[in-house]
């Protein structure tokens, strides 16, 4: 048995986990997962063999794809290779979580630690960027739900909606934060953040190669006035389509000190506007749909 000092909290692109660690053997590993309420993965073991057991001990939990609701002593259990489940749970549900083979956990941990170690670079270089992006994620999922994603292609988009500024960490402040508009030269600058997040992505979170294919493409349009490589049309993925809409929305509406504040209203004129040349129409018409069942758009 373990004491104290195996209890982490992970703030993971999600929310916040509390991880203690309760039995560690070297076919098994019992854990205690505490959550604060949100949307979250349950991960699937990644090795070659092995099972992951989730217990409801407190709260509720939902299988998002399929709506249902489990309680206290629902348990779900995962084999290896299979699909994670895509869950939203209440702030204090536990889960009593049992991982055959060690190293299956193992990964999972190691997995949390380098994604906060990515936040908390995004974070102390710039708090905008870092709200800025968990409102996007936010209309991302309800944008990508609606378009049918689920299982890894669900998951790899809402990572990139968290870290699709990530490369901002290296721009330098006087940029970033440059209350007036910026010149050509610092532009370019600018516009390196797509391509400069690439060494916090690839190998450090789950599944970076394809996160950061999404990223990469944020920025680029249809009509092929975008960067950095200038792509057009069926050469642009539809995750990074949504991302771009979703993007484009919060950076139209969100109060900054050098941007002028559109209306909602305004923003998705711009947005149909551009509709077909720079943004993908199937991304701004779920946008819309999505802002209306909010009740933020008439």
């Amino acid at each position: 048995m373990l004491g104290r000092e195996s209890m982490e909290t992970f703030v993971t692109v999600y929310g916040n986990i509390t991880v203690r660690k309760l039995f560690a053997g070297p076919e098994l590993e019992v854990l205690e997962y505490e959550y604060d309420e949100g949307y979250f993965y349950l991960v699937a073991p990644r090795s070659d063999s092995g099972v992951k057991t989730y217990e409801v001990r407190t709260g509720t939990l939902r299988l998002v794809a399929e709506g249902k609701e489990l309680f206290p002593g629902d348990l779900v259990a995962l084999e290896s290779g299979g699909e994670d489940l895509h869950v939203h749970v209440n702030k204090g549900t536990r889960l009593l979580v049992h991982a055959y083979r060690v190293h299956a956990l193992r990964g999972t941990l190691e997995r949390m630690t380098a994604t906060d170690a990515v936040l908390e670079a995004i974070q102390a270089k710039d708090n905008f960027t870092g709200e800025h992006s968990l409102r996007v994620q936010h209309l991302v999922r309800l944008m990508a739900l609606r378009m049918g994603y689920s299982g890894k292609l669900l998951r790899h988009l809402l990572d990139a909606a968290r870290f699709h500024d990530v490369g901002k960490v290296f721009v330098p402040d006087d940029i970033l934060n440059k209350p007036d508009r910026l010149t050509p030269e610092e532009y370019e600058v600018m516009k390196r953040h797509v391509i400069d997040g690439d060494s916090l992505i690839r190998g450090k979170i789950e599944d970076g190669e394809h996160v950061w294919e999404i990223i990469v493409q944020h920025h680029e349009h249809l009509d092929g006035s975008g960067y950095p490589q200038g792509l057009k049309g069926d050469a642009i993925s539809q995750s990074s389509g949504i991302l771009a809409v979703a993007d484009a929305f919060d950076a139209m509406t969100a109060e900054r000190v050098y941007w002028p504040v559109k209306s909602v209203e305004d923003a998705v004129e711009e947005l149909k506007r551009h509709a077909g040349l720079r943004y993908d129409r199937a991304a701004v018409s779920t946008l819309i749909e999505v802002l209306k069942d909010k009740g933020i758009l008439e």
